[in-house]
């Protein structure tokens, strides 16, 4: 069963990257896991990641060793540095830079100024 909506994908980046037929990637993917339905922007760069279903990496933003769950929207720098990993939960939005081992948690909104929560809060 073949759609007659069917996107194809400009690939930029290295071949040790899956990326999906239905992904819409006009950045760089690099070392990277792609689910369905992502879209990588122009500009933008995905380096040694998994994107979640239907998630957005937005023109300009650069995510680097992250995982980042479905239909999160990310418009600035994800990196979870050299030993560790970002985790961006299911239908966030990233604003403002995230750096090291951070969990960001679903539906949140990450602004400048924002601080991973604590179990007291």
């Amino acid at each position: 069963f073949f759609s007659s909506r069917r996107r194809h994908t400009r690939y930029i980046g290295d071949w040790s990257s899956d990326v999906c037929s239905s992904d819409l990637v006009q950045g760089r993917v690099i070392r990277s896991v792609l689910s369905p339905g992502v879209t990588v922007e122009a500009g933008a760069v995905v380096e040694d990641a998994v994107i979640l279903r239907d998630a957005t990496i937005r023109a300009g933003a650069h995510v680097r060793r992250a995982i980042v769950d479905e239909e999160a929207v990310i418009a600035a720098r994800v990196d979870g540095g050299p030993d560790s990993v970002a985790v961006i939960g299911a239908r966030a939005h990233i604003a403002a830079p995230v750096k090291g081992d951070v969990q960001v948690e679903p539906g949140r909104r990450w602004r400048k100024g924002s601080r991973p929560r604590t179990d007291d809060e």
